[in-house]
Order: C-alpha cells, then sequence, then structure tokens
C-alpha cells in the first residue's frame, strides 16, 4: 500500500478515534488555520495603504493665512476621515481660516474661506428669512460672501464665525432702523481686502468683517455700504442662548 495512502488512513482513524491523538491532531489543523489567517491579514493590510491627507503641524489661528509650513501630508485611516478633506498642501496654502485649527487636526473645506463653506452656512433658513424683502426665492441668486465695515468697529470682536446677524442702517428721515438684509452668516470677524480676494494679517482694518449672504441681498449690503453706515444686529441661536431674543 502506497505511503501517502497509509498516512492518510492514520489520521482519519484517529480523528474518528476518541482521545488525545484526535484531540491533538484537531488542535494543530486549528493552529494551522489561524497562522494562515493571520498570515492573509498582515498581507492584505501590507498591500492597502491608508490614504495621504493634509495636517496641520500647528496652531492655525483663526483669520491666519496658511503657509507650507503649517501643514503637512499624513497617511490616516480611512475610516477617521471627515468629509472634505485635501490630498495634496497646495490646495489649502493661501487659504485663510474661518476658526482656529489645531496641531494633528485633519481640516475640512469647511475650515477656509470659500465656495463651499459659503454654501454651507447660506442654508435654507438664510433663504427663507431673506424671502421677507425678495418676491420668490429664485431672486437670491447663489450663495456669496460680502464684506462689511462697520459703523462702530469696536464691535466687530464680539462677533463669532458662523453667527447669524441682521444688516441695518441709519436714515435721518426714517424714524426706525431700516433692514438692509437678515440671515446673514459671520465668516470672519476682522480681514484686510486684497487684490483678489481676502486675507489676514496684522495690518487688518478693525471692524471689516465677512459675511455670507445669497447673492441678491450681498448685492443691496455692498451697495448700502457706498453711501450708508453700517451695523449688524446679532440673532440665531447664540443671540437666544445669551437671552437677546
Amino acid at each position: 500500500m502506497d505511503l501517502t495512502v497509509q498516512e492518510g488512513m492514520k489520521i482519519t482513524t484517529a480523528l474518528h478515534a476518541p482521545g488525545w491523538h484526535r484531540t491533538r491532531l484537531i488542535r494543530r489543523a486549528i493552529a494551522i488555520l489561524l497562522v494562515l489567517m493571520a498570515a492573509a491579514l498582515a498581507l492584505h493590510s501590507a498591500l492597502k495603504k491608508d490614504p495621504q491627507v493634509v495636517v496641520a503641524v500647528r496652531t492655525i489661528d483663526a483669520g491666519s493665512t496658511v503657509t507650507a509650513e503649517d501643514v503637512t501630508l499624513r497617511r490616516v485611516p480611512q475610516n477617521l476621515l471627515p468629509e472634505g478633506t485635501f490630498d495634496s498642501t497646495d490646495d489649502v496654502v493661501g487659504h485663510v481660516a474661518v476658526a482656529a485649527i489645531s496641531p494633528n487636526e485633519i481640516p475640512s473645506h469647511l475650515r477656509f474661506v470659500g465656495s463651499e463653506l459659503a454654501s454651507y452656512l447660506v442654508n435654507l433658513d438664510t433663504l427663507v428669512t431673506n424671502q421677507e424683502a425678495d418676491s420668490t426665492q429664485e431672486n437670491l441668486g447663489p450663495p456669496t460672501l460680502v464684506p462689511i465695515k462697520l459703523a462702530d468697529p469696536t464691535l466687530a470682536h464680539l462677533l463669532n464665525h458662523g453667527d447669524t446677524v441682521t444688516v441695518v442702517t441709519h436714515d435721518d428721515n426714517a424714524p426706525e432702523p431700516i433692514t438692509i438684509a437678515a440671515g446673514g452668516r459671520v465668516v470672519l470677524s476682522t480681514l484686510q481686502q486684497k487684490s483678489g480676494g481676502f486675507a489676514a494679517s496684522s495690518s487688518r482694518e478693525p471692524g471689516t468683517i465677512l459675511i455670507a449672504l445669497p447673492e441678491t441681498p450681498a448685492k443691496r449690503v455692498a451697495a448700502a455700504s457706498l453711501t450708508s453706515p453700517l451695523a449688524v444686529v446679532l440673532t440665531g441661536e447664540r443671540a437666544k442662548a445669551n437671552g437677546m431674543e
């Protein structure tokens, strides 16, 4: 009889026969299976690389322009990534942070001044609020960022990113303040305007804020700022929390 067949018969007999021989063979088979599974998992992990994303290496203050020294690329497990991350440092260098970013934080597009942030802030509540001054929601236009120089510049530091505000002005011929736009969302409370966009610096113009509004009320605000002093009234959730409404 062939030797291989004999060995197979011995194993079969041992498996069917009670006693420690059977137990030992079963344990060996389980051990071999576990080793193979561990090797397969290790090989899978080695072949699958985590994606590289932009990570802050130091604190980036709100209103600061991101530099190449502020960020780096690191591999992060896919299940730990927030939505809207960046895979190149070039995508964030030169952008303005709207809120402080901590070291080792993974910033998303909502942390920087841009169209994505404007779309996020100008939500349905903003559109509905501004319908009071517009005939249809379609007339409001896309989300827009508009700078406002406050008549009282000392009030700017009281505003936080994301605050909801109403823009008002004064007319000597009107008994009450005139509402220019409602439902605006604060993006930055201090900024400096430059050619082609906005930037933050040590020489920021005090009292100039950046807010997000639909296009139509944003144009009204911009036009009013040319001839009238402007102020903002804090509304929304923070005003309610402080007992201001």
